[in-house]
């Protein structure tokens, strides 16, 4: 199964340099604009170059946090350059970042003032085998993925979305200062109360109407990744969805002065993923939930591709060791599809047979090195 799309522009890296990045010191490599494998040991550096590419499209790295540990032991900075080639031409895309100094983004040369005006210019989705904690953790990881796919797509969501985090940090701030004994300003409350209820309306809304798209693609990939009769949904829980915003900040003053933080808002927002309308995390087998992490990242990378009418690069890190053979298969049919455009994938065995139509590009990883 696979959704139908009228002729969508492909999105292609067509070479990266990494300089001082993680384990390599210095590396040049071109790919191919269909299947890209990359194959070596655990450790060797073949997430690190999937790494290397969610920080050219999304300025920060997806397996690791903070940009300090990005940087090659004993080295003092790190660099990376890539070539994409889009409809409209190539493009180049440098980032740089050393230590004590923000990072340094260029498009052509050209540095970006703000990091999030490049977000959604070149778009991707990863899957990989720490993504299950979407499944089985907290709120926030489900928020984060929803919001990154949304932002990619709308650049307005993604102003609100920053704006509502610096109105929830400054009503925070004046919490604090009342459990700490200041005099209550009630008016300048009023007044933050105002702005954040104002911006999480327009999240919310933008959440809800995105949602519904993602729920019709999330249970067509399901259904063709389980070959089972069940029926995959999510559901949106806000306090948005039923209650006033704005008498429930009035309601909870007393309690947020005394725990010093907004305990309502879209900041606490979930997602519910359900199989025949059962919590999967709380009673899907192991197998269902690895079925429904394929099947939603897929819709993400669907709903990307139908808003921006471009395909995202797709990468795939070491998910078939994770999986049983039936899943993979169907993985793989769906990630090696002609619709899916440029897809890096890594594993542990070079060995292993990948068939698929789309241009192949295979590679060794050794120590830092790419052959």
């Amino acid at each position: 199964m696979h959704i139908c799309r009228l002729q969508l522009s492909i999105l292609h890296l067509s070479s990266i340099q990494l300089t001082n990045f993680r384990n390599y010191t210095e590396q040049n490599v071109s790919f191919c604009g269909g299947l890209n494998i990359l194959s070596g040991l655990n450790g060797a550096g073949k997430t690190n170059l999937l790494e290397a590419i969610n920080y050219l499209c999304l300025t920060k790295g997806y397996f690791h946090s903070g940009d300090i540990g990005a940087i090659n032991f004993k080295k003092e900075f790190f660099r990376l350059q890539g070539e994409f080639i889009t409809e409209r031409k190539i493009e180049t895309i440098s980032l740089a970042f050393q230590s004590g100094t923000p990072k340094i983004l260029k498009h052509d040369e050209i540095i970006y003032e703000k990091l999030a005006d490049h977000i959604g210019k070149f778009p991707l989705v990863v899957i990989a085998p720490d993504d299950i904690a979407l499944i089985i953790e907290g709120s926030e990881d489900r928020r984060k993925w929803l919001d990154n796919t949304i932002s990619q797509v709308n650049r307005l969501y993604l102003d609100d979305l920053m704006q509502y985090n610096r109105v929830l940090a400054q009503r925070n701030a004046l919490l604090k200062l009342w459990s700490a004994g200041q005099s209550r300003d009630e008016d300048l409350m009023t007044v933050i109360d105002k702005q954040l209820v104002k911006i999480g309306k327009q999240i919310h809304a933008e959440r809800k109407k995105s949602l519904q798209i993602l729920i019709s693609l999330l249970q067509k990939h399901y259904a063709f990744i389980s070959n089972e009769n069940e029926t995959a949904l999510m559901n949106y829980d806000s306090l948005l969805n039923e209650s006033d915003f704005s008498k429930t900040l009035i309601t909870n003053r007393e309690k947020d002065m005394m725990l010093q933080r907004t305990t309502a808002g879209v900041h606490r927002d979930d997602l519910d993923f359900l199989l025949n309308e059962f919590s999967i995390k709380k009673f899907g087998s192991q197998g269902q939930k690895k079925s429904f992490l394929i099947a939603l990242k897929l819709a993400q990378f669907d709903f990307i591709a139908q808003n921006k009418n471009e395909t995202p690069l797709l990468l795939l890190d070491d998910i078939f060791d994770k999986l049983d053979q039936h899943r993979s298969e169907k993985l793989l049919a769906d990630a090696t599809s002609k619709n899916r455009g440029q897809v890096f994938i890594t594993c542990t065995d070079w060995k292993q047979t990948i068939i698929s139509d789309k241009l192949s590009k295979y590679f060794i990883v050794e120590n830092g090195l790419i052959k």
